[in-house]
């Protein structure tokens, strides 16, 4: 726990983006329920989770022998078809209504699910399929870059 949560604080710093921030911010401030859903190791998701401020993590889950963490997946990768799977799993109340972040093409079921996907910092493919379907494309690095000469 000491380890993950000492990543987490690394990690979580040298990741975090103030647009990114101030969207968490806002949908908290709306009263959202906040999902980490990554295909990451739960045991750290949950302390990124934590910084960051979400509600829930889903996240995928390692095998531990006693205190041993092992590199075997403890049920299914949380990617693709089984992100959106545990997901849906993990939602109180059943299917809110719901927007989905994203970087990556892989959360294309997740994006289809949701009423309102969002390509965040996306990958060439997953802006090319968010431009071509009307999405939100929030770019939350192009935000953090220092300003260049005016």
């Amino acid at each position: 726990e000491r380890a993950a949560a000492a990543f987490a604080a690394r990690f979580g710093a040298a990741a975090e983006l103030p647009g990114a921030l101030s969207e968490i911010a806002a949908r908290r401030e709306a009263g959202e329920i906040l999902v980490l859903a990554t295909a990451s190791s739960a045991y750290y998701a949950r302390h990124l989770a934590e910084r960051w401020g979400f509600d829930l993590v889903v996240a995928t889950g390692n095998r531990w022998e006693g205190d041993r963490l092992t590199p075997a997946i403890d049920g299914e990768n949380c990617y693709g078809d089984a992100k959106l799977r545990m997901l849906l799993a993990a939602i109180p109340g059943g299917h809110p209504r719901a927007a989905f972040f994203s970087d990556h093409v892989s959360d294309m079921p997740c994006l289809l699910w949701a009423d309102a996907p969002v390509a965040a910092n996306p990958s060439a493919p997953l802006r090319a399929e968010a431009v071509s379907r009307g999405w939100r494309i929030a770019d939350w690095a192009a935000a953090a870059r220092p300003a260049g000469p005016e």
